[in-house]
């Protein structure tokens, strides 16, 4: 599932619209939705509108707005919220609605918060640089000071800015500034090291410097560095998930024990803020700007909804958002930093199904599972969730058909390949012995047939092809057609005749490229779920036709126009006819590819990418020799040829698109031209 910025970013607008258009007051009974939930629509990545996966409840602090609150977090029936501004965390019971202030006049700026099962609670103070442990009364317990030890280097930053705590107390620390990754410290307080990182992403420039630089050349450039984490979060199994800012590449993150991430997708959106763990393994993330995300365990989108307040403000929107935190109830409450209030999402029961349907499944319930899912489209329709989910119900119970389809719905072809492995070894299985023998009698047919035409007295055949003294104009149009299959044995011959007029017509090579072309569209739109999920309702045709019309043609006509400055012997008809002829091993193999991804799965893609790799070296190679041939050039003026010809193709696209640009100025222009020529004729 890969993960969509745009679509994202569209959901963010559509949700804020959404928003503007629901007028709720900030007091009043709870369960009202202000802004619509997408998701991902099956078979594409296109975000749609769908029911109400959460409604707002109530608003938090209210009455009494927290002071730029940076951090929250829920355990048991208590929420607790780093109130940054004001020195302290403010603890407040769920049900009765009591406030505690802790830590005051021992805390400076806390921004973050973490408390364990035991009620101690880890604040994270970047004001006084530490970590401070608090008691559940708010009494001081200890503190955990920037490392002594020489392994966490003399110039490392520590001013750490959010905190977890997993169940072995192994303590995970998010410092400002920190490139290395997250500090780890155990309960005495012993650097163990960092974990997790964010790669450098490098340039194409900065690539091809690595490559061709001398050591010091580099040490005068700018070196860079990764990112920093900005958030983090652990679930019930100890694995540690990250957000990174100013980012869209992985911004969310999660760790294996060794640090590298292995989630397969994530929202790809540069202002992630928070994010936190459900009871059934969610992942609910959310951005500044107030869009919340839940995904699956493995990164996969479930619901997108918030949205930003604009003019006014509404309950479910935000100004600010600044963190998240769920309870065991699934209950969300989000953070808004700029106006210090928590706002409360609710799961409806499209949600709860969907939660119920994952839990199971987890749990190896597949069967209830496919039967909550059944329920729960009813009421979603047709998205890419529930097909996703269903489909990995249906490969369990060994539906392998049933999870094809489903699969193919949820535009998995991962999913897909694997079901469809299951099915061919199946049939293979069923029909091997039948199989078996007809290819038998196949092969004995093949070797008594050709024994029969041995005996047969014929002529050997001559070694090479030269002409016999006709043009090509005086033999059909099928002969010149059939004379591409000497390509295959003699291509230098065979482009000497064309050089000579023998063989080639215009005609010829006209039939020549559409069938090159009618053979990329067949493998272009034809290929198998697995290897592509076009929808040929999604295909243009003339897309199609530029994608290789405007490639073949720009390079037939600009290896032409270098060739007439280069003293090239051929004309433009030898070279579009010789061009033409060079596209025979892309005619005769892509079919077969396209017909064979429909039989293969993704663990035997490298036989169709090793084929298409290979019938498009052989036209490419036959593409030199007729520049060789038809020019009677030695091999460094058809390499000077080819790359004279690739730059022209670029100053053509460029120019082209330059006057597309201005494509109505110009005929103004000229309209106006004319009518100007027009009138002093005329009088």
């Amino acid at each position: 599932m890969k993960k969509r910025r745009g679509l994202l970013a569209a959901a963010a607008t559509l949700a804020l619209l959404s928003g503007l258009l629901a007028v709720h007051a900030e007091t009043g009974s709870s369960g009202n939705a202000t802004t619509s939930t997408f998701v991902t629509q099956a078979g594409s990545d296109q975000l749609v509108p769908t029911q109400d996966a959460y409604l707002t409840g109530d608003v938090l602090f209210l009455d009494s707005p927290l002071t730029m609150p940076e951090d929250i977090f829920v355990q048991g029936d208590r929420l607790y919220v780093a109130d940054s501004g004001a020195g302290r965390i403010v603890s407040t019971d769920l049900s009765g609605g009591d406030v505690q202030s802790l830590g005051e006049g021992i805390l400076s700026y806390p921004t973050g918060v973490f408390v364990t099962d035991a009620g101690e609670i880890y604040v994270a103070d970047s004001g006084l640089q530490t970590v401070a442990v608090l008691s559940a009364d708010g009494r001081l317990l200890r503190r955990y000071d920037r490392p002594q030890t020489r392994t966490f280097g003399a110039n490392a930053q520590y001013q750490p800015s959010k905190v977890a705590v997993s169940d072995a107390g192994i303590i995970y620390i998010v410092s400002t500034g920190s490139f290395d990754g997250v500090i780890q410290l155990d309960q005495s307080g012993e650097f163990l090291g960092y974990y997790g990182y964010n790669n450098v992403q490098m340039s194409m420039l900065e690539t091809i410097q690595n490559l061709i630089f001398t050591e010091e050349q580099l040490a005068q450039l700018f070196n860079k560095i990764p990112l920093a984490f900005y958030n983090l979060a652990l679930d019930s199994k100890g694995m540690c998930y990250t957000v990174t800012q100013k980012t869209d590449t992985a911004p969310l993150k999660k760790h294996n024990i060794a640090g590298v991430n292995i989630l397969n997708s994530s929202p790809e959106v540069e202002n992630l803020a928070d994010l936190c763990i459900g009871p059934d393994g969610q992942i609910f993330t959310v951005s500044e700007s107030g869009m919340i995300y839940e995904l699956d365990n493995n990164g996969t989108l479930l619901f997108a909804w918030g949205g930003q307040a604009a003019n006014s403000e509404r309950r479910g929107l935000f100004t600010l958002a600044a963190g998240i935190a769920v309870d065991e109830d699934c209950c969300l409450y989000v953070l808004d930093k700029e106006r210090g209030v928590v706002h409360t999402f609710i799961p409806t029961e499209y949600a709860s199904l969907m939660h119920t349907a994952i839990h199971q499944y987890e749990d190896g319930s597949y069967a209830d599972s496919r039967d909550t899912l059944t329920r729960l489209a009813k009421l979603s329709g047709d998205v890419q969730m529930v097909n996703y989910y269903m489909g990995n119900n249906l490969m369990q119970l060994r539906d392998y058909e049933g999870a094809m389809e489903s699969y193919r719905r949820a535009g998995d072809s991962a999913g897909y390949s694997d079901a469809f492995w299951e099915v061919r070894t199946a049939g293979v299985n069923q029909w091997f012995a039948a199989g078996a023998l007809a290819l038998a009698a196949l092969v004995c047919g093949g070797l008594l047939l050709g024994r029969l035409r041995r005996r047969k007295a014929r002529p050997a055949a001559p070694v090479y092809y030269y002409t016999d003294g006709r043009k090509a104009g005086e033999i059909g149009l099928g002969e010149n057609l059939r004379f591409a299959f000497k390509f295959f044995k003699h291509p230098f011959n065979a482009f000497y005749e064309v050089k000579v007029g023998a063989r080639g017509t215009v005609l010829s090579g006209t039939v020549l490229y559409l069938l090159a072309f009618a053979t990329f569209a067949f493998y272009y739109a034809g290929r198998g779920f697995a290897f592509s999920q076009l929808e040929l309702s999604e295909i243009s045709p003339f897309y199609v036709m530029m994608l290789f019309f405007l490639p073949v043609g720009l390079f037939v006509l600009a290896s032409y126009m270098v060739s007439e400055i280069n003293n090239g012997e051929g004309t433009f008809k030898k070279m579009y006819a010789g061009m033409s002829y060079a596209m025979i091993p892309f005619i005769c193999i892509a079919p077969v590819l396209t017909l064979l991804s429909h039989v293969l799965t993704l663990s035997e893609s490298f036989l169709i990418s090793f084929g298409m790799g290979f019938c498009v070296v052989w036209s490419g190679v036959l593409v030199l020799l007729a520049i060789k041939e038809i020019h009677n050039y030695e091999p460094g003026q058809v390499a000077m040829n080819v790359l004279l010809a690739l730059f022209l193709m670029i100053v053509m696209i460029f120019v082209g698109s330059i006057i597309g640009m201005f494509w109505d100025t110009v005929l103004d222009t000229l309209s106006a031209f004319g009518k100007e020529v027009l009138y002093r004729v005329t009088g």
